[in-house]
């Protein structure tokens, strides 16, 4: 087995490898998987935020521990929407190319995601 290569062979081998390494990426899918995302997100967080503008407006300061753990609860769920919006985004994107895709298992998966995500957050709140 000859390991030697000659340098005229790297620079050959080099250009063979950055040429088609700049096809690994399909720009049309990163846009659509990005304006996807920036769709759920404008959508999911902006249904989140009225949520807490209508609750602070009609709710107002918590008076209690119990009303402040319910509007913790309702934020928590609107989070929790927020990822459902996402995942859909994201799926109407993803299966178009992975077929196989669930868009049951999808969006249940973001839908946690976003779930724990809130949930930490509440925690960090407190």
């Amino acid at each position: 087995m000859n390991t030697f290569v000659a340098q005229g062979d790297i620079s050959r081998v080099d250009a063979t490898a950055r040429r088609s390494s700049r096809n690994w990426l399909d720009w049309t899918l990163w846009l659509q998987w990005a304006l996807a995302n920036i769709a759920g997100e404008v959508l999911g967080l902006g249904l989140a935020g009225a949520v807490a503008t209508v609750m602070v407006l009609t709710v107002g300061e918590p008076k209690s521990a119990f009303v402040a753990l319910l509007m913790a609860a309702v934020m928590i769920a609107a989070g929790t929407l927020e990822g459902v919006i996402v995942g859909f985004a994201q799926w109407l994107v993803l299966h178009r190319r992975l077929h196989r895709l669930s868009r049951r298992e999808w969006i249940i998966a973001n839908a946690n995601g976003a779930f724990v995500a809130w949930m930490l957050e509440w925690r960090q709140a407190r």
